[in-house]
């Protein structure tokens, strides 16, 4: 609990995603504190975005860094697998000799 006499903040994450900053502040009257006044601000979206944005730049660092193809591949795997669930999530690549597509990581 913040001092009557202090601002606070902080950040509640919710089991279902959500994120809300919470911010505080005392409540004066005739320079005595009083009370407190809450704000409360959902910044879900905005956290989600920079999540996703950190992805990308992850994924775009690693495309210019990683030393195979494969390796490129099983890094944007573990990318997106943090962004959602990957179970299913494959790359598939077009052999034009055989005329099928290959699935180099699973």
């Amino acid at each position: 609990m913040p001092s009557p006499k202090s601002d606070s903040f902080d950040v509640l994450i919710f089991k279902d995603g959500r994120v809300l900053e919470r911010y505080s502040i005392p409540l004066r009257l005739n320079g005595r504190s009083v009370g407190r006044v809450w704000s409360f601000r959902d910044v879900t979206a905005r956290r989600r975005a920079e999540f996703v944005q950190e992805a990308v730049y992850r994924i775009s660092h690693t495309a210019h860094t990683a030393d195979t193809l494969l390796q490129l591949l099983r890094a944007i795997h573990e990318i997106v697998g943090e962004l959602m669930p990957a179970k299913n999530f494959y790359v598939s690549l077009y052999n034009a000799e055989n005329d099928r597509l290959e699935f180099p990581i699973s």
